[in-house]
């Protein structure tokens, strides 16, 4: 990820091979690709997941984790 852009690269290899009595057949293709996609400021680059099953690539996004303010009070602790 470079400002805020999600880049994805890869590269597809497919193979076919096809033997009959009267004809052989061979074809391969191949190339590769690039997507980019815009990602909001608020996600960890850090946090980002993805997986590949099944011919489907997901990509989760995560956004940066909040910290909780520590100065709250609770309602039973301020006085009457």
């Amino acid at each position: 990820m470079n400002n805020n852009v999600l880049t994805i690269k890869g590269e597809k290899v497919e193979e076919k091979e096809e033997k009959k009595p009267d004809y052989h057949l061979q074809e391969r293709q191949y190339g590769s690709f690039e997507r980019r996609f815009p990602v909001l400021e608020s996600v960890d680059a850090n946090r980002i997941e993805a997986t590949f099953k099944q011919g489907i690539l997901t990509v989760a996004c995560r956004r940066w984790r909040r910290r909780k303010s520590r100065n709250k009070r609770s309602k039973s602790n301020q006085p009457d």
